[in-house]
């Protein structure tokens, strides 16, 4: 009777020991999602915060020498063709080497200047931003 007993009480153990070990890998695994979706979320509101200074420089400028002229910090800014392109590392500071990489199109459509700020995260697109002004009707 008294070995029976025992035998209870090692199942009852190891039981406890499993359904513990389950639970643990359970929250493990939730707290390595939240943890992705956390970078994914601030990665995705720094692109927006960086769309939104490039339509804003995009919007007072007159050409795309004048982007790359405001853009162009610590030599972290280039002009090719008529896409203007900006590096910056994960704090949003200017620089050459960055991951963050911001790219904003000028279309002189006559009377009409289009463009297109686009946010990318190494070589993943991050946020894409349209814009646009009027040359005859101001900004």
């Amino acid at each position: 009777m008294k070995q029976g007993r025992n035998i209870s009480f090692y199942i009852e153990i190891v039981l406890m020991l499993i359904i513990s070990v389950l639970a643990i890998s359970i929250l493990a695994n939730a707290f390595s999602k939240s943890d992705l979706s956390s970078r994914k979320a601030k990665q995705l509101s720094d692109a927006v915060t960086l769309a939104a200074s490039g339509a804003e420089v995009f919007l007072a400028s007159s050409s795309e020498n004048d982007v790359l002229k405001t853009l162009n910090e610590e030599n972290n800014a280039s002009l090719e063709g008529s896409d203007i392109t900006a590096s910056y590392n994960d704090d949003l500071q200017p620089d050459a080497n960055g991951k963050m990489k911001m790219t904003i199109h000028w279309d002189d459509a006559g009377e009409f200047v289009n463009g297109t700020v686009t946010v990318f995260y190494g070589s993943e697109q991050i946020y894409d931003l349209e814009t646009g002004f009027s040359k005859e009707g101001g900004r």
